[in-house]
């Protein structure tokens, strides 16, 4: 087969159009490709958030409840029951403050490292959560937020270590049987108990508006990556439909400029030949032509001019093979 064959150029427009939609899918690929990647990043920077706001919450909790315990009189008979509620209180309350502080600095700022001289990031590292957690400073109205809370957080471990002071002072006066310095210190202990629930709840406040505008944040986020998705589709389901266009047009020209306009023209030599235009000649490009249609345009001119001497001869022999005119009386 001949390197001008049309078979070979139709085929290299199949090809071409081929590797158009491939280079298309591989773009889509790519772009799909970096959304996700871009999705996957969001989305393991703002895990730690979460999961350090819900330890924040545990651990508050936590310090709250160590504090309740020790408040009711029949679980705390001695002193050292009461010392060993306060031990657990703190190490709540010291988890509690690392994760704010990390969700308000970030856990990798300079900020957080040079903390209270550097001893709540020594804690934190003590405690593994340097390997566990990686979390990105707060912004905007999360910041404002989790500053909110600091001067709350003061209050409530204040109260707390005056409670916890109160109540190791009352156990001993209960043993040395002195009642009525015990009823007065119980009326302290009661009033800073409903103080301390009060910046408790107020702490708890912040923390779920720090949690507010971090979800706002995140919706914020999606939002754009969705509308970013949808502009992608968007975009490759153009380049599909003009790529296929472009296919289906070019398609159409080669077809009509290879092979329907000279057929036309062959045809109209044709039917001119037929009709006594001895005259009729084939476009000259057409015979130069070397694909299937140039060796149609040779054998419909070999045929034309074949036809051409036929016609001519039979013109020449037409006088001599006349009948005789017999002459009447």
């Amino acid at each position: 087969m001949k390197l001008a064959s049309i078979q070979y150029r139709l085929l290299a427009v199949i090809v071409f159009s081929s590797l158009c939609v491939v280079m298309v899918g591989a773009l889509s690929i790519v772009s799909l490709g970096r959304l996700s990647a871009s999705f996957k990043e969001f989305t393991n920077s703002h895990m730690p958030v979460v999961r350090s706001t819900q330890q924040a919450l545990l651990s508050l909790e936590d310090a709250s409840a160590n504090v309740g315990f020790a408040l009711a009189g029949d679980t705390t008979t001695n002193v050292e029951d009461t010392r060993l509620f306060e031990a657990k209180y703190n190490q709540a309350i010291l988890q509690f403050e690392m994760f704010v502080s990390a969700l308000t600095w970030g856990s990798e700022t300079k900020e957080f490292h040079a903390l209270d001289g550097g001893i709540m990031h020594s804690a934190w590292e003590r405690s593994g959560y340097h390997d566990a957690y990686t979390i990105p400073a707060a912004h905007g109205k999360a910041l404002e937020a989790a500053k909110d809370m600091r001067p709350h957080i003061n209050e409530f471990v204040t109260k707390s270590q005056q409670i916890f002071a109160m109540k190791k002072k009352i156990v001993r006066l209960t043993a040395e049987d002195e009642r009525k310095e015990t009823r007065e210190l119980q009326k302290q202990v009661q009033l800073l108990a409903a103080d301390m629930r009060t910046h408790k709840e107020s702490v708890t406040q912040a923390l779920q508006a720090f949690v507010a505008e971090n979800d706002a944040v995140v919706d914020a986020e999606l939002k754009q990556q969705e509308q970013l998705t949808t502009s992608v589709y968007a975009i490759i389901a153009s380049i599909i439909g003009l790529n296929v266009l472009f296919s289906m047009l070019f398609g159409l020209y080669y077809s009509r400029k290879m092979i329907l306009i000279p057929l036309q023209k062959l045809t109209h030599v044709v039917n001119d030949i037929s009709t006594g235009k001895l005259d009729a000649k084939i476009d000259p490009k057409l015979v130069e032509s070397k694909d299937e249609i140039g060796d149609l345009a040779r054998a419909f001119d070999r045929t034309v001019v074949s036809l051409k001497l036929a016609m001519r001869e039979k013109e020449q022999a037409g006088p001599a093979d006349a009948p005789p005119i017999e002459k009447t009386t």
